[in-house]
């Protein structure tokens, strides 16, 4: 996977299972395809825990929440010591293009 532009170096659990590359997740306790997006998402968490000192236990990963009554889901959700979402983040792959239909999907 190419390497992003985050101020920590990690190393990630890597394996190859039943012919696909997989990724452990330490969030979600399991080995997950690893897509681009996913290697995306996996490294801002770690830069997230372990970069900026957020707590594991109030970060989530692809995550549904209530939003103004809507139902809505996240890549990314860390929550602050009141379980109030606090951070919230849609991850794509580095080559997606950040365009006004990418930033709806948020909400």
């Amino acid at each position: 996977m190419q390497k992003l532009n985050f101020p920590i170096s990690s190393t990630f659990d890597i394996a190859n299972r039943d012919g696909s590359e997989m990724i452990l997740d330490p969030l979600r306790q399991k080995y997950v395809v690893l897509t681009p997006e996913e290697w995306v998402r996996q490294n801002f968490v770690r830069y997230l825990i372990e970069g900026l000192g957020y707590p594991q236990g109030r970060t989530a990963i692809e995550t549904g929440f209530v939003f103004q009554g809507m139902q809505c889901r996240a890549d990314v959700l860390v929550y602050d010591a009141k379980g109030k979402a606090l951070l919230m983040a849609e991850c794509k792959a580095p080559e997606i293009k950040i365009t006004q239909q990418v930033f709806d999907q948020i909400g």
